[in-house]
């Protein structure tokens, strides 16, 4: 049986600083993925679906703002 998710050893180890504090989870989580910073850039959170439209990571957000201009 092929194992289908990567555990992430960092979560065990710093796991204080994972567990309670939302912002830091998603930047782990999101970094150098889709378009997204590294994990101390703290752009990640910024750039997590929301609204609506649940826009996710800095590639869409930008490829969205492009296609929406050109409308105007």
């Amino acid at each position: 049986m092929q194992l289908l998710c990567r555990l992430r050893d960092k979560l065990w180890i710093e796991e204080g600083k994972h567990s309670h504090y939302e912002e830091n989870l998603i930047n782990y989580i999101y970094a150098n993925r889709i378009g997204n910073g590294d994990e101390l850039s703290g752009g990640d959170y910024k750039y997590l679906g929301r609204d609506m439209i649940l826009l996710t990571g800095k590639d869409e957000y930008i490829s969205f703002s492009k296609k929406h201009n050109q409308m105007n």
